[in-house]
């Protein structure tokens, strides 16, 4: 089955959604359904998201460590019972829906399926609620993926107000459970207040150059920052258009950890391109139980319309093929991105992009575009893999109300590797600080 759009992430931003952008989609050919274009930030998120979690995590470290020994309050709560049954209920979930267990086993020698008894020991000696979270994010971070945690207040009441927005099942049927909002109860009440962060709210730093003495313009984005869309392009708009004189051009995302995916998708590339490009992904399911319902909503695809994953699928990649894809994973779809031209002009020069390992997210997806369309030459560092595909799910622990997100999906590049394992190497190979002087050697090569 093919799907001809390209996926999102709201969770991952965790931010309040502009409606006004569903009009917004300039160059993208949206085949069968409409999404709302925004995009993960892996890189950028773990800067964020991660972070906030960890600042809840200390503060309720330094809560527990100033209680007195005899006050009670911290030791009421769920019993040992309640918190053994929702880890029990988390880890059926994770076994059999769960895409990257392999992969964590390759990556950071975790095999959490065979931990089990240790967390269910780590969890009896555990005394109140807040010491109850801290194990248990401990555990849930021991999956070592970042798209992967247990919401703080923080977390929960910017991802509540996302998809009240949206107006998503089943995500809002986890959000809005009576035992969940009991937990967030504080979240709860200010769910309505303005979370969008200052660093949220400032715009990147955008640099536009040209160079006449070797005919080459030079744009600099240092992030794809959905808040920075309007006034990067009421900038970088004109200053493409104007050159059809100018031979080459270098993109540096040099820095650039990610944001909305439209920067580029329904901006920057249909700018630049004068016939449509495309590019194709495989999306592999598990096929548990817990994620059709969130796979249905957001892809509308059951289990029972898909591909399955057989001996012709798997004997259509030579290599690269995760071993896992064989045996664990049950069904596929091919997820094409085509993006059209605004119009028949484009940019008709040479196109040089700049690249270093801090690329991540959406500007990952950007170089593997740019790259499989072949609509550049990229130069740098090599950059880790990408995180892709649609929201994380959501999970509620039925006792404590706590919410967990992991992801439903591994997505595989066109060759059939994990592209979150994959490492995308440019063109050239260079250290990230001469990765600017050697394209414009190169251009002066070329222009001789």
């Amino acid at each position: 089955m093919d799907i001809a759009y390209h996926p999102i992430d709201i969770i991952s931003l965790a931010v309040l959604i502009d409606t006004n952008q569903i009009s917004q989609l300039k160059g993208v050919m949206m085949k069968r359904f409409l999404f709302l274009p925004i995009f993960f930030l892996l890189f950028a998120l773990t800067g964020c998201d991660a972070s906030s979690t960890e600042s809840t995590v200390q503060a309720y470290e330094a809560t527990i460590e100033s209680c007195d020994e005899d006050d009670t309050t911290e030791t009421q709560g769920l019993t040992v019972g309640e918190k053994l049954e929702d880890f029990e209920y988390l880890f059926n979930i994770i076994a059999s829906n769960y895409p990257f267990l392999e992969m964590n086993k390759r990556q950071h020698g975790v095999n959490w399926i065979a931990n089990k008894d240790d967390y269910i020991e780590r969890l009896q000696e555990t005394e109140g609620d807040l010491k109850y979270y801290i194990v248990l994010n401990n555990i849930v971070k021991d999956l070592n993926y970042d798209h992967t945690s247990v919401f703080n207040n923080t977390g929960y009441a910017n991802v509540l107000r996302t998809y009240k927005n949206v107006m998503l099942e089943p995500w809002l049927e986890v959000l809005e459970d009576p035992v969940v909002q009991s937990r967030y109860l504080n979240a709860v009440k200010d769910e309505d207040q303005d979370n969008v962060t200052e660093a949220q709210e400032k715009s990147g730093d955008l640099i536009l150059d040209k160079w006449d003495e070797t005919s080459t313009a030079y744009i600099k984005i240092s992030s794809f920052n959905r808040f920075n869309i309007e006034e990067d392009w009421g900038k970088m708009q004109p200053f493409i258009n104007d050159l059809d004189d100018i031979h080459s051009l270098i993109i540096d995302i040099r820095g650039n950890g990610g944001g909305d995916t439209t920067y580029w998708t329904d901006y920057l590339v249909p700018e630049l391109i004068s016939e449509s490009k495309e590019s194709s992904k495989y999306f592999c399911f598990r096929g548990g139980e817990y994620s059709e319902p969130f796979i249905i909503s957001r892809l509308g695809y059951k289990y029972s319309d898909m591909e399955v994953i057989d001996e012709a699928f798997i004997k259509a990649f030579s290599t690269g093929l995760p071993a896992e894809i064989k045996t664990d994973f049950k069904y596929y779809i091919t997820d094409t991105m085509l993006i059209n031209p605004i119009d028949d002009e484009g940019y008709l020069g040479d196109i040089y992009l700049l690249v270093d390992r801090y690329v991540s997210s959406s500007s990952q997806s950007f170089m593997q575009f740019m790259s499989d369309t072949d609509l550049a030459y990229i130069i740098g560092e090599p950059t880790a893999g990408e995180g892709s595909g649609f929201d994380p799910l959501l999970l509620r622990l039925p006792n404590s109300g706590y919410v967990i997100r992991f992801p439903g999906v591994m997505v595989l590049n066109s060759e059939g590797a994990n592209i979150e394992e994959t490492i995308v190497n440019p063109d050239l190979l260079v250290d990230t600080n001469i990765a600017l002087e050697k394209a414009i050697e190169l251009i002066k090569i070329n222009n001789e």
